[in-house]
């Protein structure tokens, strides 16, 4: 009867690995396959395009200021704005850029003394700086974001019609150590996703470090009204409500990538996956089927692949469909290889694969259940550690 019961369920974890197999292998190679399918734009030079409004919300970041500030000033590009939300700043943010630009022909500076208690502040402030923007086209990244000077040129090509949204890649900075590595492919590998499904004509998310609407595409979609209250979203949640594949494209030009500053702690780390994966709740059902079964695939294979090596240990073939999946998953990386921007990726792909299992086991589902809130980094600030070199 044990027998019987054993065999029963390694034939099972057979069936499931290589459902898994399949189904992660088809979309995945259809990820990779979009990426060819960025339409190229012509080249624009710094005064041909469209004016754009850059909008920032800043709460007590001036250290990030003292950074950044510049590099948003001093963008190639010449027809655009900077409107700065200084949302509830007691750091003296205001007084240090009344220092160092007076009276800058490009800066707009917003103060803003409360939020409402049914609004995310962050959502307030970029409403209160959109709503002071002059320009049509709207550029959006964080307090944190390096941004080259190339940024706006960049993100000018895409900006004609019909596109009303523009989906650009945010980045984290490259420090030592394993967390950093963790940050870095777990952040391609969500970009590797929403760009991709976005050019397969479903987009379903962006990051507020890179991103750019028109205003006509913020005020149909209701702006942040119908989110206000969540934690997360001002970027990923209003892209997945009203993005429309017709009016939807991206931006993978190396010149408009922007840089955040990472975190430097797991505690960190996990506290802000939690903070992100509790969006994902709010996508439409669509975003949660394709997102789900890509996710499910990967559990499938991993999980499976597992029990069958318990109940029936087959060397060859288990070895060699693992070595089949991680074969894949490298040969068709190397093909995009110049557009993901570092190698680190491709040659920690057989770890990184696992990785995202465990994610997907464990932090994924906390991240939907708990309902997580924002705490103030002390121990940590957001400020640039000595060995960045922007």
């Amino acid at each position: 009867m044990r027998y019987m019961w054993e065999v029963s369920l390694h034939t099972l974890s057979w069936y499931i690995t290589w459902m898994g197999a399949l189904v992660y292998g088809i979309i995945w190679v259809g990820l990779v396959l979009s990426w060819f399918a960025i339409p190229k734009s012509p080249p624009r030079s710094s005064t041909e395009g469209p004016p754009i409004s850059v909008i920032i919300a800043a709460h007590n970041e001036l250290a990030n200021l003292k950074s950044f500030a510049k590099g948003w000033l001093s963008q190639e590009y010449e027809p655009y704005e900077l409107i700065l939300v200084l949302d509830r700043c007691s750091d003296g943010s205001l007084a240090w850029l009344k220092q160092h630009f007076p009276h800058h022909p490009r800066l707009t500076i917003v103060e803003i003394d409360s939020s409402p208690n049914n609004w995310s502040p962050k959502k307030w402030a970029l409403s209160k700086g959109i709503q002071q923007a002059k320009h049509e086209w709207l550029a959006l990244t964080d307090a944190d974001c390096y941004t080259p000077p190339t940024w706006l040129t960049t993100l000018s090509q895409k900006m004609s019609e019909p596109n009303q949204l523009i989906l650009g890649l945010g980045f984290y900075r490259n420090y030592p150590g394993t967390l950093n590595l963790v940050i870095q492919f777990e952040t391609f590998y969500t970009a590797f996703q929403y760009i991709g499904f976005a050019n397969l004509g479903l987009p379903y998310m962006g990051v507020g470090r890179n991103l750019a609407y028109t205003q006509s595409f913020f005020y149909d979609a209701g702006g942040f009204q119908s989110i206000a209250e969540q934690l997360s979203g001002d970027d990923d949640l209003l892209v997945n409500a009203a993005a429309k594949a017709l009016h939807t494209t991206t931006c993978i030009n190396p010149a408009g990538i922007t840089h955040s500053l990472p975190v430097f702690t797991w505690r960190d780390w996990f506290r802000q996956k939690l903070r992100h994966i509790s969006a994902g709740k709010s996508y439409n059902s669509l975003s949660q089927a394709i997102l789900g079964l890509f996710q499910l695939s990967h559990l499938c294979f991993y999980g499976g692949l597992f029990v069958t090596m318990i109940t029936n240990f087959e060397p060859y073939s288990q070895i060699g469909l693992y070595f089949g999946r991680i074969f894949l998953g490298i040969s068709t990386l190397l093909l995009i290889k110049n557009k993901i921007h570092s190698q680190k990726i491709i040659l920690g792909y057989p770890l990184f694969d696992l990785f995202i299992f465990v994610y997907n086991l464990l932090i994924v589902p906390l991240g939907l259940i708990l309902k997580p809130e924002w705490k103030k980094n002390l121990k940590h600030p957001k400020i640039p550690r000595k060995t960045v070199n922007w």
